[in-house]
């Protein structure tokens, strides 16, 4: 499953879905064996798109609101959580933690972010 190139990945998703291929028949004609077409697929149809994880500079706050929801009502568990919305377990942490330090999900500075200051108080006035 590693060494199938993304180019490849993206013809397997057209033949199944635009030209109507089962997946034996794309397993001939690329050399994929069933269960790796199979794997690439489900992951289409969940996230909609060959990528494996989602960049964590492509996660929307809607999708941030949606992965905090599901850990703290539903009770899902973070690779759960990975597995349906395709953000990837570091990801998922860096959200959730983000989310209990500051009680949001927007991704805006905390604290005193930057350089140091050189001057005092008092070489300012």
């Amino acid at each position: 499953m590693a060494d199938i190139t993304p180019r490849k990945q993206t013809c397997i998703v057209t033949l199944y879905t635009d030209a109507g291929y089962t997946q034996k028949q794309i397993g001939n004609i690329t050399g994929v064996t069933q269960g790796g077409i199979s794997k690439i697929l489900r992951r289409y149809n969940r996230t909609g798109d060959i990528k494996r994880y989602i960049n964590m500079a492509d996660i929307t706050p809607r999708k941030q609101t949606c992965i905090v929801t599901l850990y703290t009502d539903a009770g899902y568990t973070q690779k759960q959580i990975g597995n349906i919305t395709g953000v990837t377990q570091g990801g998922i942490s860096k959200i959730l933690r983000r989310y209990n330090r500051t009680g949001d999900v927007s991704t805006g500075r905390i604290g005193m972010c930057g350089r140091k200051r050189k001057t005092t108080a008092r070489d300012d006035s």
